[in-house]
């Protein structure tokens, strides 16, 4: 026979004893008195269809998912300070984004002078009911997953958010807020196609002085004809 090497072997004499069986672990008597069935003592149902809907333990679940927690609170706080910070909040309906093609589209937005920032439902209804921004709750409403957002530090940063759009196809601009209003993308648009503020400015100004010039010059004509008629009448005169 093979000489034995030392190793200890499971003896497979062992038999598991039925009437004296081994003890749960403490974990596992947990587990079995949390999985307990347990049925309401007062209001017994005739069939079990619809006893799930007397559960005080999934009632509580629903309100849990409902309830932000101090972290999300945190974020949400966070959101609120940017929204008073930032004239210009572009809202966006997110295709999958993995974390290499978030890190791009963040350096992205940070190209075009704007912060790409994402949230959960739970930090949005945290703070933004009650405040002037309450209405945006709608875009976070229809959003399944983190609502994504851009933030830019001035008004002039509003063209830049079609830029980013396009850079990005994972993400698909549905609206903004911009001077104090919740636009469409259509509005944006719009508003993307028009020429320089300073442009616009030194049109309006030379609009504004026409008219100015135009006077003067039929003033300066009306005189200069004045003068010749006289000069004509004492040239007769004499």
């Amino acid at each position: 026979m093979f000489p034995s090497l030392g190793i200890p072997t499971r003896s497979m004499s062992r038999r598991v004893s039925i009437p004296k069986a081994r003890e749960p672990s403490f974990f596992r008597r947990k587990l079995l008195a949390f999985s307990a069935p347990s049925y309401p003592q007062d209001d017994v149902s005739p069939t079990t269809e619809r006893i799930w809907e007397k559960c005080s333990l999934s009632n509580d679940k629903m309100v849990e998912r409902h309830v932000p927690n101090e972290l999300e609170i945190l974020y949400g706080q966070q959101m609120l300070e940017l929204f008073s910070s930032s004239p210009v909040i572009g809202f966006y309906h997110i295709n999958y984004l993995s974390y290499d093609n978030k890190l791009i589209n963040w350096q992205n937005a940070r190209r075009l002078d704007m912060e790409l920032k994402d949230y959960n439902r739970r930090s949005c209804k945290a703070v933004l009911p009650g405040t002037k921004w309450e209405k945006c709750l709608h875009f976070v409403e229809s959003c399944r997953t983190n609502q994504y957002m851009t933030f830019g530090p001035d008004i002039e940063t509003l063209p830049n958010l079609i830029k980013f759009e396009k850079k990005t196809p994972e993400l698909i601009l549905i609206g903004a807020v911009a001077y104090d209003k919740i636009l469409r993308r259509q509005d944006v648009l719009q508003i993307s196609s028009l020429p320089d503020i300073q442009v616009l400015y030194s049109q309006l100004a030379s609009i504004l002085t026409s008219p100015q010039r135009q006077t003067l010059s039929y003033l300066g004509s009306g005189a200069s004809g004045l003068s010749q008629n006289l000069s004509q009448f004492l040239k007769d005169q004499s």
